[in-house]
């Protein structure tokens, strides 16, 4: 499911972070206090795919 503009609008902090995901690894954090982290991907493994 795409990370969209309604779907980061409509979210709301709760009692614990919330993790919104695109699915293909990008995601955004947000944070009880309503602070939220910047869109990120995980970091590649160096040895992946050799």
């Amino acid at each position: 499911m795409p990370l969209n503009d309604p779907k980061l609008k409509n979210a709301k902090p709760g009692d614990k972070p919330l993790k919104l995901s695109d699915g293909g690894g990008l995601y955004l954090l947000i944070q009880p206090s309503g602070e939220y982290s910047e869109p990120c991907r995980p970091p590649i493994p160096i040895d992946a795919g050799h």
